[in-house]
């Protein structure tokens, strides 16, 4: 047990102030509370847990990447497809996934989507902040060779947006930041990071989609499938976790 509050009498239901110890990245946390009411009628606990992400700069071991092409104005840009490989050396107690860009992403691991988060990272003020997620992917990962691939889009960073169509409002380059953690049932910790060890392969010109921007036609190039790398996985879901 690191915290207990005791009883507390109080009508407040939200913004109750950790008071506990400091909290590092990566740390997990089961609480559990329980409510009496007016008559001092207590309920039974509610157990769940909440889990940190990371807290600094320094805690990212994943680079910047991108396509490498050198992005012209008014042409219209592809969805960069990115893709590597990794391996996982046996049984994981955590397995994680870091990931954010300037644009809009869609991971895959083993040709299974990574949790059910539309237009991810979502929109934000670029010159500011920037959003990213952390998602449980323990259920994807399979003992050996494993794949990543992530389809990086225009989005609202360098779509067309606006009444008028305005391009590249925030910048003409889409970036792409993934980080994994895994944890095996000795605590091992492996931070993998892309570039992951080996080089992450762009499939940029021949993708799969074209797009014009968040209000723009779609346009298809069969030349390659990047999701046709999928391996067999028992039924599970996921979520993000943060």
């Amino acid at each position: 047990m690191i915290w207990e509050t005791g009883k507390t009498c109080s009508a407040a239901m939200t913004g109750i102030r950790w008071d506990g110890p400091q909290l590092g990245r990566r740390d997990s946390v089961e609480w559990s509370v329980r409510l009496w009411d007016e008559h001092d009628q207590e309920g039974p606990w509610q157990t769940t847990r909440f889990e940190l992400g990371l807290l600094e700069p320094s805690d990212w071991r994943a680079t910047w990447i991108t396509s490498g092409y050198r992005p012209r104005r008014r042409r219209r840009h592809p969805v960069d497809h990115f893709r590597t490989t990794f391996t996982v050396p046996g049984e994981l107690t955590t397995a994680r996934l870091y990931i954010t860009a300037c644009g809009l992403y869609r991971a895959t691991i083993n040709g299974h989507r990574v949790g059910a988060f539309v237009m991810a990272p979502g929109f934000t003020s670029y010159q500011k902040r920037l959003h990213y997620q952390t998602y449980d992917v323990g259920a994807l990962l399979t003992t050996g060779v494993n794949i990543v691939q992530v389809e990086l889009a225009d989005g609202w960073f360098r779509g067309a947006v606006g009444a008028m169509g305005v391009r590249n409002v925030y910048g003409a380059q889409t970036k792409l930041l993934a980080q994994l953690k895994l944890v095996d049932a000795a605590a091992l910790l492996i931070s993998l990071g892309l570039p992951i060890g080996v080089p992450v392969v762009a499939l940029v010109l021949a993708g799969l989609l074209h797009v014009r921007g968040l209000a723009g036609r779609l346009a298809a190039a069969f030349r390659i499938d990047p999701a046709a790398e999928r391996h067999p996985l028992p039924a599970a879901t996921t979520a993000p976790t943060a």
